[in-house]
């Protein structure tokens, strides 16, 4: 499943990602509600068919500087996408090929 519209919703206000990659330890923020909306603009609101790769990326998102939701983005993947995990489920969202390719590069 996806996560429910008031959640995806309530994703717009983030304005604190923190980012770790699993191979090598590198982590990152992105900072200000503009920057978030590059990852937040390009997360589908459809699932991939299957994931077949580890995760790459661990996610945690933060509204008004206070954890929210976090997940793990799989780059590698056929369909790279994102795995939401929020009370207690995981919610599963396609993401752009620009997004999976900006963090393949930062890599």
């Amino acid at each position: 499943p996806v996560l429910p519209d008031s959640v995806l919703s309530a994703l717009s206000e983030t304005n604190n990602i923190e980012i770790t990659y699993y191979k090598g330890g590198k982590s990152m923020s992105l900072q200000g509600i503009k920057n978030c909306n590059f990852v937040m603009s390009r997360i589908e609101r459809k699932a991939p068919s299957k994931i077949n790769v580890p995760a790459s990326i661990y996610l945690m998102f933060m509204i008004k500087d206070q954890f929210f939701i976090d997940g793990e983005m799989f780059y590698n993947n056929i369909e790279p996408c994102i795995v939401f995990n929020h009370n207690k489920k995981k919610y599963y969202h396609k993401i752009d090929a620009n997004l999976s390719n900006h963090f393949k590069s930062k890599q």
